[in-house]
């Protein structure tokens, strides 16, 4: 089974905040490049390997069976959607970020 990758407007956001995050205020484009990199990268195995991934610890996101994976000190948050062979990518956010902070979890 191949699964398509979609991302919700969260995550667009996110990506776009994290890259000029470290681009502009860190004055870091190249690293910016590589997270950006980095992280497509590991969204994009997801299509082979889906299920790898635990499901959050949060009580939330549990509920909805939401997943999560990491590249480096990112969270991707996602979703399965295997009628549809979708995956949806929730939202992306720095590991000590509280969760409740990211926009995924402020406009549920």
């Amino acid at each position: 089974m191949s699964y398509k990758i979609e991302y919700t407007t969260f995550a667009e956001e996110s990506i776009n905040l994290i890259y000029d995050y470290i681009r502009i205020v860190l004055s870091n484009p190249i690293a910016a490049k590589n997270t950006l990199i980095g992280i497509t990268k590991t969204i994009n195995e997801l299509v082979f390997f889906p299920y790898k991934n635990r499901l959050s610890d949060d009580e939330e996101l549990i509920k909805y069976n939401v997943r999560i994976a990491f590249y480096k000190k990112y969270k991707i948050l996602y979703k399965i959607y295997e009628d549809d062979e979708v995956i949806t990518i929730m939202d992306i956010y720095y590991e000590k970020m509280d969760i409740s902070n990211t926009i995924f979890m402020k406009n549920k």
